[in-house]
Formats: structure tokens, sequence, C-alpha cells
């Protein structure tokens, strides 16, 4: 995950931004899908668009509470793929920040690399970035970029997460010690 910084957790955000949010960001999605052809790869890449999901886990260290506080986060996605050339891949990554069981974290820069089961890597650098609680109390992380190196560089790399609403009981007592959710990368 080289140096993604992922959301601790949010805070709940209006219902009507929400939609218009998840709305504008599916919108986004459907427009890149139509603009990018054949000519907007990278020259020299002929295969078809990637298209993986998987699942992403991500550790806290301590675990999050109300009260914010240095946290390390760990966090490992695991993806099984169409096309592209790879069937299957991994990104991983550990950092620290603060953190607790309120925050809502916006990055709008960071560099993910993944590993490829042909033993080939990518790295992409991801620049525009949402992240939005749904209606449902999980949080939807949306970000758009390009593939800077290694395999299908040039393309765009686009990556959704979905994480799970987090045990409020648990933030108020032992804390959250880790959460899993369901993830959808794509390089067009």
């Amino acid at each position: 995950m080289g140096e993604r910084r992922r959301p601790a957790h949010g805070t709940r955000a209006p219902r009507g931004r929400v939609i218009s949010v998840l709305g504008a960001v599916l919108c986004l999605l459907a427009l890149q899908m139509t603009a990018v052809g054949p000519g907007a790869r990278a020259a020299d890449d002929p295969a078809p668009p990637l298209v993986c999901q998987g699942t992403v886990t991500v550790t806290y260290d301590p675990p999050l509470t109300y009260v914010p506080k240095p946290t390390t986060v760990s966090g490992r996605e695991d993806f099984v793929c169409a096309g592209g050339g790879v069937t299957g891949g991994f990104a991983a990554d550990t950092y620290q920040t603060t953190a607790g069981c309120t925050s809502l974290r916006l990055f709008t820069v960071s560099t993910t690399t993944y590993h490829w089961d042909t033993g080939q890597t990518s790295q992409a650098t991801y620049t525009i970035t949402a992240i939005e609680r749904l209606l449902n109390g999980t949080v939807l992380v949306t970000e758009q970029g390009t593939v800077t190196s290694g395999l299908h560089a040039g393309r765009t790399a686009i990556y959704q997460m979905v994480l799970p609403q987090l045990d409020l009981l648990a933030c108020l007592g032992a804390g959250v010690g880790h959460l899993s959710g369901t993830e959808v990368l794509t390089f067009l």
C-alpha cells in the first residue's frame, strides 16, 4: 500500500451530501470508463483493462477509541483479478497517525505498490480521493490516479474500498483493533 493513508473512520455526513457525493463518484467512474478507449492506454500496453476484487484488512495499535491518539495503522489488500495479464495480487503498508473512532481523514495524494502473482509490480499515485459515510454507516473510499511505474504504467487507476461501521460500544471500551472490508481496483 506504499504511502497510502487510509481513514481511521469518519463522522456522519448529512444524507443529501452522501447521496450527491456518491452520485458524483459514480458519474466520474462512468465518464472515465467511456472516455478511456484503446488509444488512451499507454502506447506499449496492448493488454485489456485490469479488474480486481478483494478484501482489505486494517489493524490499529493501540485500538481506536473516542479519544484520538498516536496509532500505528497496518493494512493489507488481497486481490483476485481478471484481464490485464494477472490473476491476483496484494498490497501492504504500515504507517503512524493520530486517530480515533470519530476521525475522518482525507488524503489527496497517496501512492500504492501492488505486487502481482506474475512477480511484477505496479505503482499507482492517487490524486483524487473521496471518503464518505454511507446511509448504512459504512465508509466508502474512492480514489483515482495514474499507474506511474511497472505493469500497466500510464493507465488510469481507480480504487474503491468499503469499510463497515465501527462498533460504537467497542469505541467506548477496549477500542476497535481491526476492520475488514471489500475493495475493487481497476486499471483502465
